[in-house]
């Protein structure tokens, strides 16, 4: 806690109902999953292209949620 405290981190709790997720579990698989959802890549580099395409929109979808 010593270490918190010359940081100044301030500890935030988890959610009560499921202390086990991260804030990942609520957020990010689930949107990737749906943006996902229906599209078939035939090669590797067309599913790299299609993530780094996901993630390079989404600060704008963090902002807009």
């Amino acid at each position: 806690m010593a270490k918190f405290n010359e940081f100044r981190y301030e500890l935030l709790p988890h959610s009560a109902y499921s202390p086990d997720l991260a804030p990942c579990d609520y957020f990010l698989f689930p949107n990737l999953k749906k943006w996902f959802g229906g599209k078939r890549f035939t090669t590797r580099e067309q599913l790299i292209a299609k993530t780094e395409a996901y993630f390079e929109g989404t600060n704008h979808i963090i902002r807009t949620t």
